[in-house]
């Protein structure tokens, strides 16, 4: 049972409580994965609230992996337009309220090798936008609220040595998902993702982390579903939101250290862009991020971390309070 102190540049000071459960079911090996339960509720200063259950469970010597999650937020936020050259000028708040679940299934077939499938849905209600902007002329998808629903069929490669706070090894998934009216989905689209990390020790107890990340939407998404620059986890010291487009690019490198006792540190460096389609990423104008981050340790023995970071981006700065690393 703890008390949640976080922030994010999208929230400012975030406040709430958090029960959690690490556990491995009796007779599994020290080395085998363990199950998280959470239970989060947050609220913040920019009355924004959010609460989420969420169950990952390893079974059978990590052979199956089964993740739900209940999310219901309420969550103003600031919509700039589409693409990486929208002006700090064009920003106009709306308040979306969502009920986000996912039930997901993975099946290892052979060593750190797994197969996936999964069904996420997105309800949203719009409860507010701005009267003079864009999204209130509802010519923008999703500006008016609507029903999202995605099959997700993915590949895993996961030789990491801890879920956590991995120190060797690497994760890599490979995702199609699809969104259709037969799914119980108002929109259609298709959702490719890659997402790759490696993890290596180096010389005086550094450890390198390196994250490479494409996304790209193929259809008519809602805004919100758009690929996205800034988050808590990538491409920190943007503003959530704050880019969207139709294609993510981005990469990230990180440097991890323990300092003493419970105590670690972190600095890392990258950038990214989005544009409408994959083949003007290349032309898209370029988004740096970089900054230090401290860590303690609450569970030592799974190196379950709590994270404080201060990010700096193109004409921005972020300071995060969050419990784990961020890749």
């Amino acid at each position: 049972m703890l008390p949640v102190l976080g922030s994010a540049p999208e929230t400012d000071l975030q406040v709430g409580g958090m029960l959690l459960r690490v556990s491995r079911p009796r007779g599994a090996s020290a080395t085998s994965r363990p199950t998280t339960n959470r239970l989060l509720a947050r609220l913040t200063t920019r009355n924004q609230f959010m609460l989420e259950y969420e169950r990952d469970a390893w079974f059978a010597e990590d052979r199956w992996r089964l993740l739900t999650n209940v999310e219901y937020s309420r969550f103003p936020l600031a919509y700039y337009g589409i693409g990486p050259d929208s002006p700090a000028s064009a920003e106009e708040l709306y308040t979306p309220s969502t009920i986000n679940t996912i039930l997901g299934v993975q099946r290892r077939f052979r060593r750190g090798l797994y197969a996936g499938i999964g069904y996420q849905t997105w309800r949203t209600w719009m409860r507010g936008v701005a009267a003079d902007g864009e999204l209130v002329r509802g010519t923008v998808p999703g500006s008016r609220g609507g029903t999202v629903a995605a099959l997700e069929l993915s590949l895993i490669a996961d030789a990491r040595d801890n879920i956590y706070a991995p120190r060797t090894g690497h994760f890599v998934t490979a995702q199609w998902a699809p969104a259709f009216p037969a799914i119980g989905s108002q929109f259609t689209y298709t959702r490719t993702l890659l997402d790759a990390r490696v993890y290596r020790p180096l010389r005086a107890g550094f450890t390198f982390a390196a994250k490479g990340l494409f996304e790209d939407i193929g259809g008519t998404a809602p805004f919100e579903r758009l690929p996205t620059i800034g988050s808590s986890t990538f491409m920190r010291g943007y503003e959530r939101g704050r880019y969207r487009d139709g294609t993510l690019g981005a990469a990230q490198v990180e440097l991890r250290r323990d300092l003493f006792w419970r105590v670690a540190g972190a600095v890392w460096g990258g950038a990214g862009s989005v544009a409408p389609r994959p083949g003007a990423l290349a032309n898209a104008r370029l988004l740096p991020t970089f900054g230090v981050g401290g860590r303690w340790y609450l569970f030592p023995r799974e190196r379950i971390a709590a994270r404080a970071d201060l990010a700096f981006g193109r004409g921005a700065t972020g300071f995060y309070l969050s419990i784990g690393e961020a890749f």
